[in-house]
């Protein structure tokens, strides 16, 4: 609650699950729409896959989302999606990962003694969009897992669930098409060593650095698994602190 900022939770959430072994990867050719992340279940280095395409709230819910399923030494594909068609079977599990993930996200104690929450009473009510923000500017998280957790705890309706999810889908997407026109035109200028390490990781860029220089791995093969030319991997050492 003290980040006040999902940016800065996202970092936060993802080295903790860093240090227990996780590989955390962003993919960034992967549209929203499709998959908001995936996870990878192996008794060595389990991988969490999150989209970079998604806002910052969206990955911090996907990242202890997928962290739920690795739990469940399960693997799969999750777009957050609870009312999309689904096996019986892989809705059970999707649910219980997105209450899962609500319940470590906004614990229900600390969660009903919000003020915000406190001031309204213990009956179901629609919110505004001030308080909506505020509490997820608080908790770290995306306006809709807010709205969702208060239907949960029985402070909305169903109905206004809906009706803000769609809302906020809308406003994402017309978000979306904004950005694409303004970037139309322009050659944004890329940090290719930085934006590795973000994609990547640092555990798993290290992992082949430190390789390479045991003389483990080649220059090439550094190339590969990083996933760019050679003369960026000087640099993306530094962006590490080799250097």
């Amino acid at each position: 609650m003290r980040w006040r900022e999902p940016r800065i939770a996202f970092h936060a959430w993802r080295d903790k699950i860093e240090q227990f072994g996780v590989l955390v990867f962003q993919a960034n050719r992967v549209e929203p729409d499709e998959a908001s992340g995936f996870a990878y279940w192996a008794e060595t280095l389990p991988v969490i896959v999150v989209n970079r395409k998604d806002v910052f709230a969206r990955r911090v819910f996907s990242l202890i989302h997928e962290l739920v399923h690795l739990m469940l030494h399960q693997s799969g594909v999750s777009d957050l999606d609870v009312d999309a068609a689904r096996p019986a079977h892989d809705e059970m599990v999707e649910v219980f990962c997105n209450a899962v993930a609500a319940a470590a996200l906004m614990p229900k104690d600390i969660f009903l003694a919000e003020s915000a929450v406190v001031e309204r009473g213990p009956r179901r009510h629609e919110w505004t969009d001030n308080v909506i923000q505020s509490l997820a500017s608080t908790f770290g998280v995306s306006r809709e897992s807010i709205v969702r957790r208060l239907l949960t705890v029985g402070r909305t309706t169903e109905a206004f669930y809906t009706s803000k999810r769609a809302q906020y889908h809308d406003e994402f997407r017309a978000q979306k098409e904004r950005e694409k026109d303004q970037n139309a035109d322009k050659n944004m200028a890329r940090n290719i060593p930085r934006e590795t390490v973000g994609d990547l990781g640092r555990p798993f860029v290290r992992l082949v650095l430190e390789n390479f220089r045991q003389d483990r791995l080649t220059l090439s093969d550094v190339s590969g698994y990083l996933g760019v030319k050679v003369r960026h991997v000087p640099n993306i050492e530094r962006q590490i602190g080799y250097f």
